[in-house]
C-alpha cells in the first residue's frame, strides 16, 4: 500500500510541476507581448535556464515580430522581469 501511495505522490508532484511551468511560460509571454509590442500568439518562448527552487523559475528567451528579449522569473508570484535589452530578432 505504501508503494502505491508513493507512486501517486510522485505523479501528483510531477503533474503540478508541469502546470507551474505552463503558467510561468504564459506569464512570460504576456509580459513580452507588452514589452515587444507584439501579439502573444506570434511570440516564441524558450526556457533557457532552470532553478532548483521551483520548476517554473529561471530565465526565458522570447522572440517575435523582429525583436527578442530575456526574462527572469525568480519568485512564485509569476512576475517576469525583463533581464536584457530588447534587441533585433528574426524578421
Amino acid at each position: 500500500m505504501d508503494r502505491i501511495r508513493s507512486k501517486i505522490l510522485a505523479f501528483t508532484l510531477l503533474a503540478s510541476m508541469g502546470c507551474y511551468t505552463d503558467r510561468a511560460m504564459s506569464s512570460v509571454r504576456s509580459r513580452a507581448a507588452f514589452d515587444l509590442g507584439c501579439p502573444a500568439e506570434k511570440l516564441e518562448v524558450a526556457k533557457l535556464t532552470g532553478s532548483a527552487v521551483g520548476p517554473g523559475l529561471g530565465t526565458y528567451g522570447v522572440e517575435g515580430c523582429g525583436k527578442k528579449a530575456t526574462y527572469a522569473l525568480e519568485n512564485d508570484l509569476n512576475t517576469p522581469v525583463l533581464n536584457s535589452s530588447i534587441t533585433q530578432g528574426k524578421p
